[in-house]
């Protein structure tokens, strides 16, 4: 009996780990500009750099140090016309 319930928890324990896991479709580093920024934009540069969110915020970042004031969304598309245009 208490084996059974032991294998209970640890299945149930299994379920909220991988709900946890769906619930994710971008990497936890581009809720560093998600706000206010256009989703369709965000999805844009990732896709351009293969979901990779850690040189979306390099990118980002950088734009925002040469270029400071802008808005969310200047920068998501500086950075994507940028990107384009180096390939």
């Amino acid at each position: 009996m208490e084996q059974a319930r032991q294998k209970e928890s640890l299945v149930q324990c299994q379920i909220v780990e991988l709900k946890s896991l769906e619930v994710r479709t971008h990497p936890p580093e581009v809720e560093y500009f998600a706000n206010g920024a256009s989703k369709s934009l965000q999805n844009d540069l990732l896709n351009l750099l293969s979901g990779n969110g850690s040189v979306a915020i390099r990118l980002l970042k950088h734009q925002q140090q040469i270029n400071p004031g802008k808005s969310a969304n200047w920068y998501l598309e500086k950075v994507i016309k940028t990107t384009q245009g180096d390939r």
